[in-house]
């Protein structure tokens, strides 16, 4: 399985996930049983736009197959994560660089999505 080593400027958990399955069928009264164990994270990663960062992620995108391909990411202590490694997939099939211009200079950053897998 491959991992994801491309710098990022940082990231942030972004969601956690439970499963519910809701039931009513032996009895009237509605049942709650919890499905997983552990919930599962999701994290929104920044990036610095430069060319560099663009092709590297992009050949590694490609690589996965979009979210087809499962691979491991750490988030890593530095940019304030707990530095455990994740078995994480792309949130999309469409690499789209949603941008945010922070200065007059043009300087930029675009956000991408990673949700963890079992």
């Amino acid at each position: 399985m491959d991992i994801f080593n491309i710098k990022y400027n940082s990231a942030y958990q972004s969601s956690i996930q439970f499963k519910t399955q809701l039931t009513n069928e032996y009895t009237a009264n509605e049942q709650r049983n919890s499905l997983w164990t552990n919930p599962l994270s999701s994290w929104t990663l920044q990036f610095e736009k430069t060319p560099e960062a663009f092709n590297n992620l992009k050949a590694f995108f490609v690589a996965q197959k979009g979210k087809g391909k499962a691979f491991y990411f750490t988030w890593e202590i530095d940019k304030g994560g707990d530095g455990q490694q994740y078995k994480v997939r792309f949130d999309t099939d469409i690499l789209d660089f949603n941008m945010q211009v922070t200065n007059k200079n043009g300087y930029a950053t675009f956000s991408l999505k990673l949700v963890q897998v079992k």
